[in-house]
């Protein structure tokens, strides 16, 4: 039997990959998804977008990656003009001309655009709003509470 505690605890916990992955699934095409699901999708998919970059990057921090290279076979003897070529794998210099490192830094971690102002008043202009004392035609004061 489980202890009185354990499922508000439970329910603080982030959701593991594979329930969400299949909530993801389970959504048809028709489905409306309100935005705080939405948001928490967005954001489990960041981390983990986030998550993927961090371990390429560390790769390439650590000359983890290799190209392959293919190289003319040289044979001493026998009759074959057209030999194989070998294929070596050889440790990259510069990573920056790999595919999978420009993916990373171009379509996982894409340069943050500043949010765009909405048009509507500001919380300043709402707040002065609602609290609005207008001043008396005659003397200056404002209305007195």
């Amino acid at each position: 039997m489980r202890s009185p505690g354990s499922s508000a605890r439970a329910a603080s916990r982030p959701p593991r990959a594979p329930h969400v992955v299949a909530r993801v699934r389970a959504l048809t095409r028709h489905t409306i998804v309100e935005p705080r699901v939405l948001s928490g999708f967005q954001l489990l998919f960041n981390r983990l977008d986030d998550r993927i970059a961090d371990v390429v990057e560390h790769g390439i921090e650590r000359g983890s990656f290799v190209k392959r290279v293919t190289l003319p076979r040289l044979v001493g003897r026998g009759g074959d003009l057209v030999q194989p070529m070998r294929e070596r794998f050889v440790p990259v210099a510069t990573a920056t001309d790999l595919a999978v490192v420009r993916t990373v830094r171009e379509r996982l971690r894409p340069h943050a655009t500043a949010p765009a102002a909405t048009p509507g008043p500001t919380r300043v202009d709402l707040h002065s709003a609602l609290i609005h004392r207008p001043e008396a035609r005659r003397g200056g004061r404002g209305l007195e509470t």
